[in-house]
């Protein structure tokens, strides 16, 4: 008969510590790896709000240029609604060429309001 090494027979516990060992292991890395998802989840759904405020900035900063004879020497507040989201302007400090602008940004998706304030250097020379 063949010879059994006795740590493979003896039926006192000595693999089930093994067992619990790598299942607690494995539990482990798979509850983290859920957590890192998650987190990439969040972090992707951050950045791509953040591209959709700035495109706004630049929507409502174009269009307001192109309307600016409309609103030449006044104080006044612009509104604009775009696919993504709300631009408001608020026109102020108006000083020759120079104009101040405060944008309020409203996305529509996740509602995120964000403020910036822009200067916007306006040349009248006629080619």
């Amino acid at each position: 008969m063949k010879k059994q090494l006795s740590f493979i027979t003896n039926q006192h516990g000595f693999f089930l510590s093994y067992v619990l060992f790598i299942t607690s292991l494995i539990f482990i890395l798979t509850m983290s790896n859920i957590a890192i998802y998650r987190n990439d989840l969040q972090i992707t759904a951050n950045q791509i709000d953040q591209v959709k405020i700035e495109s706004l900035f630049q929507m409502g900063r174009t269009k307001f240029k192109e309307e600016l004879d409309k609103y030449n020497k006044q104080k006044d507040i612009v509104s604009y609604a775009f696919p993504d989201g709300t631009v408001d302007i608020l026109i102020d400090d108006i000083h020759g060429n120079q104009y101040e602008l405060y944008f309020t940004i409203l996305t529509k998706e996740q509602q995120s309001k964000y403020n910036i304030t822009n200067t916007l250097q306006v040349n009248n020379d006629i080619d």
